[in-house]
């Protein structure tokens, strides 16, 4: 379960700004949002992200992805792993595959001098809560840490795992649970490859690195779908990869909750293309079949998530979806937020969104709204609705709209 994510000099965020789902203790309004931790704490299962056009709201999603990417995949495609002739071209000296951590670099662009990114996550697992950060730049990881606190135990105390730092970042501190069998390793790690990334796929006796790593790949961003083509690579690869009668019988379910009265699929493999019909019933009962690109972009789109719907809230996986509400009408959004405060087992479900719908205090508490704000610099901040003095009889959707939280366009003569 996600309890913060914190993110410093990535796009349009170069100071630290930190998303928080760990519930504040005083309020105490829809206790069925919440969900009670090992740790004692307890964690919110919805949170939703509100700002004006371009304020960063994409962009915090577009964080996590590239956190999850350099912590899955930037030992399999570090430098020091790839061939001179996959770098360096025969007649040019211009290379031809870009290095990794130059190709996920993506500093705050509005300053002379680049600094480092760096991202850190804290989750909440059954046996306790793992602390993991860095800070990279376009040629190697600068700095790398992995902290754990054991549930049950009467003080929140540290256990170090791993501290990474030094002028080339070659210097590796192993805790004392690790440190036997890892230090062998740490001048084996390349400076362009996070350790975490390096250790966990070694065979280690202890899991620490493999469990921290699973950890953060239990957060699923998903970014805007802008067209058709994207959607149609999701439903392809659903249908490609996922699809067979068990699942077609808990999709077609999951769409008549929703409402779309698809009555069932027809899927054709051959030579790696996937044709997918949909059937339905007409007047008299006659069964008609269509091509599911004949159906409407929202149920499409529906479709489209629906694996990683399914997935969260039986595996009790984290969701940080890009304008949920594009293309979706506001009592949908309603419905699929409700199956998440529903869940028992740390299913969340974060997403950003325009629609006002459920900017209420019936639906959501003052902790699980934020809004993305980008000042006259080009800087955006995160902050919290917690953060604000609000009288109690004000409603959120309308002091938002008119700009009490200043997460609103603002508009010319």
């Amino acid at each position: 379960m996600l309890l913060s994510f914190t993110l410093r000099n990535f796009g349009p965020y170069l100071e630290e700004c930190t998303f928080d789902m760990s519930a504040v203790p005083s309020y105490k309004e829809h206790e069925y949002n919440l969900q009670s931790l090992p740790s004692g704490e307890r964690g919110l299962r919805v949170a939703a992200l509100y700002g004006a056009n371009a304020s960063g709201k994409s962009q915090f999603v577009s964080a996590y992805t590239t956190f999850m990417r350099i912590v899955l995949e930037s030992f399999r495609t570090s430098d020091a792993k790839m061939h001179d002739d996959d770098l360096v071209g025969d007649d040019t000296p211009y290379p031809k595959r870009r290095p990794f951590l130059a190709s996920v670099f993506h500093p705050f662009a509005l300053q002379r001098g680049r600094g480092d990114t760096e991202f850190e996550v804290l989750l909440e697992e059954d046996d306790g809560q793992y602390q993991f950060g860095f800070t990279y730049n376009a040629k190697k990881i600068t700095s790398e840490w992995l902290y754990f606190y054991k549930s049950g135990t009467k003080t929140r105390r540290a256990t170090t795992i791993l501290e990474r730092s030094g002028a080339e970042a070659d210097t590796i501190e192993f805790g004392a649970s690790v440190r036997r069998e890892c230090a062998r390793y740490a001048k084996s790690i390349p400076r362009d490859s996070l350790a975490l990334s390096f250790l966990s796929r070694l065979n280690l006796k202890s899991d620490s690195f493999t469990r921290s790593r699973s950890a953060i790949a239990t957060v699923l961003p998903i970014g805007r779908m802008l067209c058709d083509a994207q959607i149609d690579l999701m439903l392809a690869d659903y249908f490609g990869e996922y699809y067979d009668d068990d699942e077609g019988a808990g999709l077609i379910d999951y769409l008549a909750r929703i409402d779309i009265s698809i009555k069932g699929f027809e899927v054709e493999k051959a030579d790696d293309t996937v044709r997918v019909r949909t059937r339905h019933v007409g007047k008299g009962g006659e069964e008609y079949v269509l091509s599911l690109n004949d159906e409407s972009d929202g149920t499409r789109k529906m479709i489209a998530l629906y694996y990683y719907f399914d997935a969260a809230l039986k595996r009790g996986l984290t969701l940080i979806i890009d304008e949920l509400d594009a293309e979706l009408h506001p009592l949908l959004i309603r419905y699929l937020v409700n199956q998440f405060h529903m869940s028992e087992n740390g299913a969340q479900l974060i997403f950003t969104a325009h629609d006002v719908s459920l900017l209420n205090k019936k639906y959501l508490r003052r902790d699980q709204v934020w809004f993305a704000i980008k000042d006259a610099e080009g800087r955006s901040h995160l902050r919290s609705l917690a953060e604000y003095r609000i009288r109690n009889d004000r409603a959120y959707d309308s002091a938002y709209l008119a700009g009490v939280f200043g997460a609103v366009p603002r508009f010319g003569d």
